[in-house]
């Protein structure tokens, strides 16, 4: 993939930088602690789940999915969860 580059986070996840934007995807603390600290905890996702029969979740700018993964890990297993990704960077689309 032209412009990104690969390396190894603090929790071991893989974190993306892109040459292009000059920007990093995931913070080197951890792409998958990031997630949990930015997106579900805010969100309170595990604990609405918990009283839903269904949560649907739109992910804008999916990248490599770490807040999908996230959400899968958090929200009660009864809980049917619908989600759809969009993303702008075709390359990671094909990744």
């Amino acid at each position: 993939m032209i412009g990104i580059e690969f390396y190894r986070t603090d929790d071991k996840s893989v974190g993306l930088y892109d040459n292009n934007a000059g920007d990093i995807y995931h913070s080197k603390s951890g792409a998958l602690k990031e997630a949990f600290e930015k997106f579900i905890n805010p969100s309170l996702l595990n604990k609405k789940s918990k009283n839903k029969d269904e949560i649907n979740i739109l992910d804008i700018c999916s990248g490599v999915g770490y807040n999908l993964k996230a959400a899968l890990l958090s929200t009660d297993k009864k809980c049917k969860t619908t989600i759809d990704c969009l993303d702008t960077n075709i390359g990671l689309i094909k990744l």
